[in-house]
Parts: structure tokens; sequence; C-alpha cells
């Protein structure tokens, strides 16, 4: 089972490198648009390699209980990246934002699912707030 999890988050990865790879990348001094995405794709396959390989009880080679620990929150933070990056153009930023911090705070183990929401409407309140009333971005509010 760990396989399968672990070939899906290469598979996303992969499929969000791609969609990376359209935007110019840059350099690190210099770093163009696709730069995180694309840094944010590998970072995702890494994860999916190292839990198909490594995350395996019935081979005796089961990751230390404080790494698993910590691939939760490593996934569910990967996970809203990507969902900020692939939604902002097509969704806007007030529920591409709610919904990115809905995402990550699968993050925390012990947090109600009317705290997520109320989080999640809090953050996109204050995202707006500050980016489109106070900085005045050119990002579409709702929808692309």
């Amino acid at each position: 089972m760990n396989i399968l999890a672990g070939a899906i988050c290469v598979f996303a990865g992969a499929m969000f490198g791609a969609m990376a790879l359209t935007l110019p990348t840059g350099s690190l001094s210099r770093m163009g648009p696709g730069f995180l995405p694309l840094a944010t794709a590998v970072g995702l396959i890494c994860v999916g390699v190292a839990i198909a390989l490594f995350d395996r009880d019935e081979t005796g080679l089961a990751l230390p209980e404080e790494i698993r620990a910590q691939l939760r929150p490593l996934l569910a933070v990967l996970a809203a990246i990507a969902l900020f990056a692939l939604g902002i153009d097509r969704l806007g930023l007030m529920p591409t934002s709610a919904l990115a911090t809905f995402t990550a705070s699968f993050a925390m183990r012990r947090i109600s699912l009317v705290s997520r929401i109320v989080l999640s409407l809090v953050v996109m309140v204050i995202c707006t707030a500050i980016f489109h009333f106070g900085l005045r971005l050119s990002v579409s509010l709702v929808g692309g």
C-alpha cells in the first residue's frame, strides 16, 4: 500500500513539474515564475520515492516514528502549495487561499473540522485584505 501512495506522490510531482516547466524557471539568483513550482514538484517526487522505498514494514525497513510523524505535515504543506499554484489563475484569490489553508491544516493532527473551516475563512479574508485591497495586486478575487 505504501508503494501505491509513493507512486501517487511521484505521479503528482511529475505532473506538477511538467506544468511548471511551461514557465520560465530562471536561476537561483534570478528566479522566474516557474522556479518554486518546479522545486516543489521535485520535492514531492523525492517524498514519494522515500515513501515507496523506506516505509515498508514487512521488509524491516520502516522509518523511525519521528520521521513518519514529519511526513504528514510535509505532504500537507506541499499539497497546499501545489493547490495554490494550480488554482490561483483558475479559481481566484479567495477560494484558492481558503482551499490551500484548509489543505495545509491537515499538517496539524488535533484540529476539528469546524476549526479548519474557520481558519480557512480567516486566512482568506486576511489574504484578500492584504493582497487585493492593500497591495492592489491584479489577481481576480473569484474565478479566472
